[in-house]
């Protein structure tokens, strides 16, 4: 990742990179912002003119042609796009409207980062490429963004018929039929929603929002995207707090939720309010296995499809591997130097670099 570009004055630009002066010309003559290697100097072609950029020659190879990046007005460097990971996301913004007592959001960004406008993700859009196989709608809440959602949601579908999208939400914001019918209206066909639940009652689950009246909201969301027949992924973190009612969660699902197609298992990104509350939600991830086993075995007789996310193998009995997901994207993954002699460390996707810190966890090498 980029990080910095000393006493840049160019304002915010989204650009790609050139490596090549084939690529240089092609992305000049179709419009593109872009950073090429110009005879040594490294150099930003922008809509308005091009600007010297002050960074290490090293840290521009390391780049691929088909990321995506931006520089914001103090010179700031992010990663929009990396063209080899499989995690790719649509930040809509960090901001939400519910206060999970393990978000990994810092209050912070929360409560005052900045809601993307349409013309920003317009313009995003026009730089990733209309052949990327799976993109993610997140947040923070991307229903903030309102009725601009569905402006974004109909460019996806026009735009990228091949791609398959989740959008990640509290799902609140479709307790509102006339929402929950537009984005029905609007959404790309292969799109699937996913939604947390934290508890199989208003005083479970707003315990954990710290939102009074979330759990209500959520379950009328949740209700009327299934009866517009939408594809609906529960997400359960599991936390010292909700490990404890993930039976009668799984219960609730099977009887109140019957239409819904993967229940999701997270383990916890220690960071933001996860960590404040650290006493309240840490758990070790084979303490927090064993006692969401029969919940796993209910969910599973019941048809539905079960996978564990943020889980090393080393703390899932074997007979459950299968079910265990490399979900930890790939800039946020890190092993313990043990992991190296760890048979299955190609099958396994790690831990959480700020989870493994801030816990001292140790994994336990499988030989």
């Amino acid at each position: 990742m980029l990080r910095y570009v000393k006493d840049y004055k160019g304002g915010c630009n989204i650009f790609k990179i050139a490596k090549t002066i084939k690529v240089h010309n092609e992305l000049m003559q179709n419009g593109f912002n872009h950073l090429f290697n110009n005879s040594g100097k490294i150099i930003l072609y922008t809509y308005n003119g091009y600007i010297n950029i002050n960074i290490d020659k090293r840290i521009f190879d390391e780049k691929d042609e088909k990321d995506v990046l931006i520089i914001d007005d103090k010179g700031i460097i992010s990663e929009l796009y990396n063209a080899n990971s499989t995690n790719n996301a649509i930040c809509i913004t960090l901001q939400c409207n519910s206060n999970c007592v393990m978000c990994p959001c810092s209050e912070k960004s929360r409560k005052h980062s900045e809601i993307s406008s349409i013309n920003f993700l317009r313009e995003l859009l026009y730089y990733l490429p209309k052949d990327s196989d799976f993109l993610t709608i997140t947040g923070g809440e991307p229903t903030l963004l309102k009725n601009d959602l569905f402006v974004l949601l109909n460019a996806l579908k026009n735009e990228f018929p091949k791609t398959y999208f989740q959008l990640l939400t509290n799902g609140r914001a479709f307790c509102n039929k006339n929402y929950a019918e537009k984005f029905n209206i609007y959404r790309p066909n292969n799109i699937q929603v996913g939604i947390p639940i934290y508890g199989y009652d208003s005083n479970t689950h707003d315990m954990i929002t710290q939102t009074p009246g979330s759990f209500e909201q959520t379950i009328a969301g949740i209700h009327n995207l299934l009866n517009n027949n939408n594809n609906i992924e529960i997400r359960i973190v599991l936390t010292k707090q909700t490990i404890y009612n993930l039976y009668n969660i799984s219960e609730y699902i099977i009887n109140s939720l019957k239409l819904v197609n993967s229940v999701k298992l997270m383990g916890l990104e220690m960071l933001g309010n996860a960590v404040v509350n650290i006493d309240k939600v840490w758990m070790p991830y084979d303490e927090l296995f064993n006692l969401a086993e029969d919940s796993i075995n209910l969910l599973i007789k019941e048809g539905i499809d079960v996978a564990i996310y943020n889980f090393p193998l080393c703390t899932v009995k074997k007979d459950y591997w299968g079910i265990c997901e490399k979900s930890i994207s790939d800039y946020k993954i890190e092993y313990n130097g043990e992991c190296n002699y760890c048979k299955v460390k190609n099958m396994c996707g790690g831990v959480f670099g700020s989870t493994r810190r801030i816990t001292n966890f140790k994994c336990k090498p499988i030989y």
